[in-house]
């Protein structure tokens, strides 16, 4: 993500052409706004991007903070979505989590 952030706020793209190409493809899904990072989604709000710090926030107070229930891996994904938040390994995570449900330990 702080490559596309760099790319949109100072114009900056790596060397390789391939990779320049690329970079511009792909930040074509996003936006600045007042400093934050949105991806701009084809059926959806803007969804605003969040740190791997803040991944862990997000994902515990939807599962069980504000939703107050627990809730499987794609639910909580969709949830995520619906809530306007968004990060690259979403579906990764959703993943993580059903696995470490299943074997009944949080990673």
């Amino acid at each position: 993500m702080a490559d596309i952030w760099n790319y949109l706020k100072k114009g900056t793209l790596p060397e390789d052409k391939d990779e320049a190409r690329k970079m511009r493809m792909r930040s074509a899904k996003f936006a600045i706004i007042k400093d934050e990072l949105f991806k701009r989604g084809v059926s959806t709000p803007l969804l605003k991007c969040v740190t791997a710090s803040q991944v862990a926030y997000v994902i515990k107070e939807i599962h069980q903070g504000i939703c107050d229930m627990h809730f499987g891996a794609r639910s909580i994904a969709t949830r995520v979505l619906r809530a306007g938040y968004y990060w690259p390994t979403l579906k990764f995570l959703g993943r993580i989590e059903r696995v470490s449900l299943w074997n009944n330990r949080l990673f």
